[in-house]
């Protein structure tokens, strides 16, 4: 497990999560991975992921926050209005997630945003449970999964909370300027306390190189305590006392987050669970 430490402020956290492109000897116009809608001619759904959304919101490409209930899916799904190429379930009921992306424009997403939020300090504790497949993207040089998110706000005593992840799970085609890391799962822990002065400290964890195959992805969080597990291997524990004032939230799909960048990016799950109740997570995980 390769661990990079990098430090850059927060206003440019952003460019510190874009990755590398192509070497320059690569027409940059070419296009890279040519990936298909996957299986957009299937259902919505509600049915068969009830549980799920009915804990979630769902935000979509623009940016706009809604409620997937089965309402939803008899006003809108099959409707002009919606696109259900971005979130539908594929012909053996995995979740698919799509998103796609044009070059110079503002970040865009597909996923699912847990309604109740948490602390890290919470005793039974707050889990991500999931298995799926990370697509080899068209063009784009990374894309988000999941992340485990603070929310912005301010407390009585003009606290702020700062609105920005503790946790982000990535997918990058080039890491570093000279070892050039391809084709790698990242986890990227935010090390700072949250109203910390700048500089911001950000941990890379390196979770391997990517599958083509499905794979589980797990995350715990504590007693101020977060693991982070993939296929069933404790890849990192952290201690995360630093963020217990944070009311925090899981989101899971697909975000395209680099303004330059542009392609498309999917992701492929045959199982997504946010739980709070340790019950329910022994009956399907290794914790």
């Amino acid at each position: 497990m390769k661990i990079l430490f990098i430090c850059f402020s927060f206003l440019l956290f952003i460019n510190a999560c874009d990755i590398k492109h192509p070497p320059e000897e690569v027409d940059p116009n070419a296009v890279f991975d040519v990936m298909d809608t996957y299986n957009s001619d299937s259902c919505y759904p509600y049915d068969t992921y009830k549980s799920l959304l009915d804990k979630s919101l769902y935000k979509d490409k623009y940016g706009n926050v809604m409620i997937l209930d089965d309402n939803f899916s008899k006003i809108y799904y099959n409707s002009s209005s919606f696109n259900k190429d971005l979130i539908h379930l594929d012909d053996e009921n995995n979740l698919v997630f799509f998103i796609d992306k044009e070059k110079n424009s503002p970040k865009v997403s597909s996923k699912l945003l847990q309604k109740d939020t948490w602390f890290t300090s919470d005793e039974d504790g707050n889990y991500f449970i999931s298995k799926l497949r990370f697509l080899k993207p068209e063009n784009t040089n990374s894309y988000t999964v999941m992340q485990a998110h603070g929310v912005y706000k301010e407390d009585s005593n003009s606290s702020i909370y700062y609105n920005y992840p503790l946790l982000q799970i990535v997918w990058r085609r080039y890491y570093g300027s000279s070892d050039k890391i391809y084709d790698h799962l990242w986890a990227i822990v935010t090390k700072s306390a949250p109203g910390d002065d700048e500089p911001k400290i950000y941990e890379w964890i390196d979770l391997g190189p990517r599958e083509d195959n499905e794979i589980s992805l797990e995350v715990h969080i504590s007693h101020n305590i977060m693991e982070v597990k993939l296929n069933y291997t404790t890849l990192t524990i952290q201690n995360v006392s630093y963020w217990e004032r944070v009311p925090t939230y899981f989101d899971a799909g697909v975000s395209i987050d680099n303004y330059i960048d542009k392609g498309k990016a999917c992701v492929v799950f045959k199982q997504l669970r946010f739980e709070d109740d340790p019950q329910n997570v022994e009956n399907i995980t290794h914790f």
